[in-house]
Formats: C-alpha cells, structure tokens, sequence
C-alpha cells in the first residue's frame, strides 16, 4: 500500500506508514462473523487479510469446535460404533458434545504442528496466535459440513452410518454417495484455503502445502487410530 501523505510503499497488513507513521488504512477492531464468512467464499484472499488485520480475533475456538463433530463420527466409524450396544440418542449425543472439545484440542494441536512446518515468510514473531485464526476460519467449510450434512446423515442412517453389517451405502447407494461426495468436497475447499490462508504473510501456496498436507494426513491419521482404539473398548 502506498501512503496518501508521503508515498511511501508499505505493506498490505501496515496499520501506520513506516516512513512518516500516517494511517494508510482503516482500523479492524474485530472481526464480523458472517460478513467475514461470507467473504471466505466469495474472495478467500480479502477475508485472510482482514483476518490477519483484525486486533479482535474472534470466533476462533469456535470454528474449531464446530469441526469437532465431523472427526468424532469418523472415528465412531472407524471404531463401528453402529455395530455396537450403545444406543443411538448416545451415539448422537456423544458427537456432538464431545465432539466440539475435540475440535477445539485437535486444531489447536494442529495449528501448533503447522507453525513448525511453515517458514517463517513474513510472519509476525507470535507465529501461532497469528496462524490460529486464519486456520479457523479456512475451516469453514469443514464446519459447515459438520453443522449441515452430518445431522443429515445421522437423519438418514441412524446408527448405520458408524456401522460395517451392513454398511450404509448398502442401504442407501444414492444418498450415501451424494452426501459422502458432497461432505469430500466441503473437505478439500478447506484444505486449498488451508494452503492459499498463508500467502497474506507472504508465503506461496507451495511452501504452504508442504506444511498444510503433512498437518493433514496427520488429523486423519489420528481420527483413525483413535477411531480404532476406541471400537476396542467400547461394549
């Protein structure tokens, strides 16, 4: 950005100019929830730069915590919690309450891990609370997957969808792969605004994806096995 007073170049996230200190763009006290959703779909680099911009950032635990749900019924699947004896109002009222702390612990964890993998590009010496926000929010369509096509499944197949006799897409062929495509491609939309989130601190999207697909793996990796410890202790 180039200061109005005395043209002086600056950077996109300078707050005051660095040659005579005049303001060269508006304050972001907090961040608007949905307005900064909003933006997420319809131009991803303007809301990682209001994000990274905002004094406020808020709603991160949040959108963590939406996620949880979503990685707790893969690992309800993974453990064939449908194959079980708990009933099903627990299996659904354990996904979505144990569900949000889980989100919160995993993506923290996560982001932490992240912040090692990143270079350091032009991030601020707090790297991690500068990445938990543009974390959060890049898991937006993740948590939109958890909130919206994951109550539907539920809906749909009851204990089914966590079960191997039978498996759900025997029940339903359509709606189990409609969903399950749908549900992979909220996933994936997060992943590539996991990658493209970094560039607002000048790092491209191939530094960041040698750091986002590890972090990656590893979530999935840990729903498993955790999924897996899980089916061998439950009744």
């Amino acid at each position: 950005m180039r200061c109005a007073v005395c043209g002086a170049d600056n950077s996109e996230l300078a707050l005051r100019c660095a040659a005579c200190g005049a303001y060269v763009r508006d304050r972001v006290p907090a961040l608007n929830l949905f307005a900064t959703l909003w933006a997420v779909i319809e131009s991803p680099r303007e809301a990682f730069l209001r994000v990274a911009r905002s004094e406020q950032k808020n709603y991160v635990v949040g959108i963590f915590g939406a996620t949880g749900p979503l990685f707790l019924a893969g690992a309800a699947a993974a453990a064939g919690a449908g194959d079980t004896d708990l009933h099903f109002g627990l299996l659904f009222l354990g996904v979505f309450l144990a569900g949000p702390p889980l989100g919160m612990l995993l993506w923290t964890a996560a982001t932490y891990v992240l912040r090692l993998l990143l270079p350091e590009g032009a991030l601020p010496k707090a790297r991690f609370r500068a990445l938990m926000p543009l974390v959060a929010y890049a898991l937006f369509p993740a948590a939109l997957s958890a909130l919206v096509l994951l109550p539907v499944q539920l809906g749909i197949f009851g204990r089914y969808l966590f079960s191997a006799n039978p498996y759900p897409w025997m029940l339903q062929p359509a709606a189990f792969w409609i969903l399950l495509g749908l549900e992979g491609a909220f996933l994936l939309w997060s992943a590539a605004l996991l990658v493209r989130a970094p560039g607002v601190y000048g790092i491209g999207p191939a530094r960041a994806a040698a750091g986002v697909l590890p972090v990656l793996a590893g979530v999935a990796a840990l729903v498993f096995f955790c999924g897996k410890l899980l089916g061998g202790v439950l009744p």
